[in-house]
């Protein structure tokens, strides 16, 4: 059999989704291992003993280094570098990256059509990804963040113990704002995977130019 039938011949034997968890667990942490996890070669030789697809394991990697969700083969990521946007991390990313495009990202290889979806899905989901917020001043974000944690009278309390260091962070800001600039609200995201950051950024043209991690997870 040539590479195509024994694709279509093991996805038959195994069914859509053994079949696309056996491809996906290849092209990511078997490529990482050089070699085939026990419970893969066990499905390989049940299917060996039905059909003629007995090849070695270095020639099963390459015949399914293919997008187990657009069945296109699959290309080198590093020469094949792209540019893409920054968003935010959030578990709706997390969630579509693992079942719309799951190739659009990888350290080493890349989908042309995962990239084309993840593109398209940011896009659709631009208010969630953007990793500014809103304008706001540093006094007001402190404000802002004390308020979410802790009731009215803790945080007017803890605003009142911040103020020396409000000052401070307000003077480092306006130090190195020029005029057009704007200070915003950044939100990086990751809080679902407790490595949350966030803060303030001066942003510039629309263009961040120098931020602040002024909270974490």
């Amino acid at each position: 059999m040539n590479v195509a039938d024994i694709r279509k011949s093991f996805r038959c034997f195994a069914g859509q989704d053994r079949y696309c968890k056996f491809v996906r667990t290849i092209n990511q942490e078997c490529q990482r291992k050089g070699r085939l996890f026990f419970w893969q070669e066990q499905l390989w030789r049940e299917f060996v003993s039905k059909t003629d697809g007995a090849i070695n394991c270095e020639a099963i990697m390459a015949a399914f280094r293919i997008c187990d969700v657009h069945d296109d083969e699959l290309t080198d990521a590093i020469s094949n570098r792209e540019e893409l946007s920054e968003i935010r991390d959030t578990l709706e990313y997390d969630q579509a990256l693992e079942s719309l495009f799951p190739f659009a990202t990888d350290k080493n290889w890349a989908c042309s059509q995962c990239r084309s979806e993840r593109q398209r899905w940011v896009s659709e989901n631009s208010d969630l990804c953007r990793i500014l917020r809103k304008p706001i001043s540093y006094e007001a974000w402190v404000n802002q963040h004390l308020a979410q944690f802790l009731d009215q009278n803790v945080a007017a309390k803890m605003r009142r113990q911040l103020e020396p260091q409000i000052k401070e962070r307000t003077s480092e800001i306006a130090a190195q704002m020029q005029p057009g600039d704007e200070l915003w609200e950044w939100d990086g995201g990751g809080w679902h995977r407790f490595a949350g950051r966030g803060g303030i950024a001066i942003v510039r043209n629309g263009q961040i130019v120098k931020k602040w991690c002024e909270s974490r997870s």
